[in-house]
Parts: C-alpha cells; structure tokens; sequence
C-alpha cells in the first residue's frame, strides 16, 4: 500500500487555473505529479455547481481535520471585526 499526501493550498489554486483554462484531468495530474484519479476525486469533493473554486476546497480541507482546533492557544489569529 502507498502513501499519499493531501493537496496543498498552492496545488488548489493550480488546479482551478487548469480546469478554468479547460485542461484535462490527466494534464493536471501530470503537471502536479499526482494520479488523475486524485484529480478527478479533488473536484468531485470540491466543486460547486460543476466549477472548482480552490478557496472552497481550502475551507473544506481546514473544517474536515478542524484545523483551528489544533492550534495553540497562544498562537491563534485575532478575530477581525
């Protein structure tokens, strides 16, 4: 069994360049060195009303491992008002 490593938010934003721009799931794939199978389950997961929008797959990414949660206390942005 292989590893695998989740995409990155540089990765996202690629991505929804290329898929805007019409680039194949295989082209994407090979561009970033991923399988296009990882491709195509970024954009199933990720996408809205059939268009992949990176700052939404983002967003996804942080609330599916609550990634604020795991920040120190001490470390934690301020809320902006």
């Amino acid at each position: 069994m292989g590893t695998h490593t989740k995409l990155t938010s540089k990765e996202r934003d690629k991505l929804a360049i290329w898929k805007a721009q019409c680039v194949s799931n295989k082209e994407c794939g090979r561009r970033l060195n991923r399988p296009a199978s990882t491709i195509g389950r970024e954009l199933k997961r990720n996408s809205l009303k059939n268009e992949y929008v990176a700052i939404h797959a983002n967003q996804n990414f942080l609330e599916l491992f609550n990634w604020d949660a795991n920040l120190a206390s001490p470390c934690r942005l301020p809320i902006l008002i």
